[in-house]
């Protein structure tokens, strides 16, 4: 990753180099991001299910904040017909509810999905 600094960013003393750095890297450290493997459970026709997990058994999950706006990724495999969403609940946690708009269940295997979340 490269960083550029903008060309009207002028820091006069070093005072105001090392403050610049600082919120820099403050900016970075409100970036949390992972993957993780999930069976999601059977979605019937016309149904939504919620599953809630937490840094208990998925350790990327640690450090996730109540609120914290995130994007899920699923799987490329993923089934047509299921339109995912998330949110941060709790700290250390994270929901997923899948909503089936098919008539026909749908019971996605195991695989491998990924966050990104930025703290407020």
């Amino acid at each position: 990753m490269s960083i550029r600094i903008p060309q009207d960013v002028l820091l006069t003393s070093d005072k105001e180099h090392m403050n610049w750095l600082r919120e820099l890297a403050k900016a970075f450290n409100t970036v949390k991001s992972g993957s993780f493997t999930w069976d999601p459970p059977n979605v019937g026709g016309g149904a939504t299910v919620s599953t809630t997990l937490t840094s208990a058994t998925i350790a990327a999950l640690a450090g996730t904040t109540t609120g914290m706006p995130v994007h899920v990724t699923p799987p490329s495999t993923i089934t047509a017909g299921l339109v995912v969403q998330a949110w941060v609940p709790a700290n250390d946690s994270l929901t997923i509810s899948l909503t089936n708009v098919t008539g026909g269940a749908i019971d996605e295997p195991s695989a491998t999905w990924a966050f990104l979340g930025r703290a407020l």
